[in-house]
């Protein structure tokens, strides 16, 4: 067993399990209770919008989970992109010569990605990849084939979809106007 293995499967967990638990509390809570109990009410715009997003935010958590068949379908299709994604990167970092035993990919995968969230650049941007390929090298994996493995990985996760997105969205909006719609409503 390697220690990075054990380590950041096991904070992997930990987030997960805070993650759901905290899911879990907010939608056993009553409407409301969220919210701490104020003597005066938010005099700040900031605040209050604040307060609304928290109120539509516990909301949706509620009616989500209160929806098995919409759960565990959201939940199949969320780990199957989760697998398949670090599939991907397993493939692209092979093809570099490296091949990695895929729970040491998986480890490296999902602490990336968990730390790619923090809204510190668009889509995590550097983030997933600035964790990543230093956690391959220090599984074993040569430098040369994490960098080029990660950044190809990177290429077909990341940049691909953003012209074909472009395109899917030109085609919608040229569609829309060939069929006499008003393009400025669907805003």
């Amino acid at each position: 067993r390697h220690p990075y293995y054990v380590a950041g499967a096991a904070a992997g967990v930990v987030l997960i399990g805070a993650s759901g638990i905290g899911s879990w509390v907010l939608a056993r809570s009553r409407p409301g209770s969220h919210v701490a109990p104020r003597s005066e009410p938010l005099r700040s715009p900031r605040l209050q919008r604040w307060a609304r997003q928290w109120r539509h935010l516990v909301g949706e958590i509620r009616s989500f989970l209160a929806d098995h068949d919409r759960r565990d379908v959201a939940l199949l299709f969320a780990l199957g992109n989760w697998l398949l994604d670090a599939a991907c990167l397993w493939v692209c970092l092979a093809a570099f010569g490296a091949v990695v035993p895929p729970g040491l990919v998986l480890t490296a995968y999902g602490a990336a990605n968990l730390l790619g969230l923090l809204p510190i650049t668009p889509g995590g941007l550097g983030v997933v990849e600035g964790v990543l390929m230093p956690a391959l090298v220090a599984f074993g994996v040569a430098g040369g084939a994490a960098v080029l493995g990660v950044l190809a990985w990177r290429v077909l996760q990341f940049w691909l979809p953003i012209p074909v997105g472009g395109a899917a969205y030109v085609a919608l909006r040229v569609g829309d106007l060939r069929a006499g719609r008003d393009v400025s409503a669907t805003r």
